[in-house]
């Protein structure tokens, strides 16, 4: 009897093992879809606000939305607050992709560096790339969910009957 209950404690640790890859997924499309929203935003503050980067950062760090990015958070100095952020975004990346993090250093390397419209058109163009990302990871989410709990259940018929 304690066999069999060690084989479904084995036979669970592997579905929940691939439930929790599948919440990765989705948490990296909800970082993809906030990602935009904040596009949007610093787009809108650079565009109709013209705003300074310590102004942009202020705004963004008050929506509670964005608080799931570490890079946000307060700031001691304003003034050195490009180097600052860099620094935050190198050691603490967003995201587990390294394609998506590398977007977004250039972007805030960038930022402050031209004319407002070169600005607004640089924020515009990874707006379009993280909403086309956003589109890929919404049709994969479904094909990658079935697939992960596929493999937590064959990986844990088969450790069980290994065991068995």
């Amino acid at each position: 009897m304690l066999k069999f209950i060690g084989l479904a404690m084995i036979f669970l640790f592997f579905i929940l093992l691939s439930l929790s890859a599948v919440g990765g997924i989705n948490d990296e499309y909800r970082k993809t879809v906030i990602m935009c929203d904040m596009l949007f935003d610093i787009r809108s503050y650079i565009g109709f606000e013209s705003m300074k980067l310590s102004e942009i950062i202020c705004e963004l760090s008050k929506n509670e939305s964005y608080l799931c990015f570490d890079f946000l958070g307060s700031f001691d100095n304003m003034s050195d607050i490009k180097k600052s952020l860099l620094d935050r975004l190198n050691t603490s990346p967003p995201f587990k992709t390294n394609e998506y993090n590398d977007r977004i250093i250039r972007l805030f390397r960038l930022i402050g560096e031209s004319d407002r419209q070169s600005q607004t058109e640089l924020v515009s163009g990874v707006l379009q790339y993280f909403e086309g990302q956003a589109c890929i990871l919404r049709e994969e989410i479904p094909v990658k969910t079935r697939l992960y709990r596929a493999l937590g259940v064959a990986a844990g018929g088969i450790a069980a009957l290994m065991l068995l």
